[in-house]
């Protein structure tokens, strides 16, 4: 029922079905490489360090692998669990960027809860064609399966993910994006580029004024200082005379 569907409580404290819940978190962005703009684009504002592996990372693998070879035998498969859960409770959402053979882009969180079949789902509906395709990562290249039994919060994608979108089949051009967001795409790049020539015209206009601006001429110093001390010389001459 009605009362069932009800799985989340949004910020003014207003229930959400199922759908509306994903739909609420999902924050789609779409874009593609401009060659005359600085690429802002981020991963829902995460940092896009979080995608590299630092000396850092590396050292937390090498004591978390460490920790794990001197664990107890008899620790089960449930305690086990259970630290894995506690550890992964602070992800709520999963934000994935997936990225086509044109460079062109989508990017959408999901709910951790979500499985990667979600992932797929959703990319169906975002795609210009029905043909088969797959995701997967690199480096190694790794394919991602189209799992529902594979929940986000246990997989790869963990804490956010950088996918690559391939065909199963040639040929590997597109388009890739539906007619929709290639639209939306246009338009930003359309809006992008008069704010570019905006900023341009008013940079030039500032520099055309201020090498238009008289140039201001400096007070002569030490000019009072002079004009009083040749006063009291004019007046000590007198007396002398």
């Amino acid at each position: 029922g009605a009362g069932e569907d009800a799985v989340m409580v949004d910020g003014v404290g207003q229930q959400l079905t199922a759908a509306e819940a994903v739909a609420d978190v999902r924050t789609l962005q779409v874009g593609r490489p401009c060659e005359a703009r600085e690429q802002e684009e981020s991963l829902q504002q995460v940092d896009e360090n979080i995608f590299e592996l630092t000396g850092a990372d590396v050292a937390a693998m090498m004591r978390s692998k460490t920790a794990k070879d001197k664990e107890p035998a008899f620790k089960t498969k449930l305690m086990r669990e259970k630290e894995r859960d506690a550890k992964l409770a602070k992800f709520t959402h999963v934000p994935v960027r997936v990225t086509f053979p044109d460079r062109s882009w989508i990017q959408a969180r999901f709910l951790a809860g979500e499985t990667l079949a979600d992932l797929y789902s959703f990319m169906r509906s975002n795609i210009a064609s029905d043909r088969a395709f797959y995701l997967y990562s690199t480096p190694p290249p790794q394919r991602v399966p189209d799992d529902k039994n594979a929940v986000l919060k246990y997989s790869q994608l963990m804490p956010a993910a950088k996918l690559f979108f391939s065909w199963e089949a040639p040929p590997a051009t597109g388009p890739f994006l539906v007619t929709q967001h290639l639209t939306a795409m246009a338009a930003t790049e359309e809006e992008e580029a008069k704010q570019r020539a905006q900023n341009k015209a008013n940079a030039a206009q500032a520099r055309a004024q201020a090498e238009a601006a008289p140039a201001v001429d400096e007070p002569a110093s030490g000019g009072a200082e002079g004009g009083e001390a040749g006063a009291a010389g004019a007046a000590g001459a007198a007396v002398a005379t």
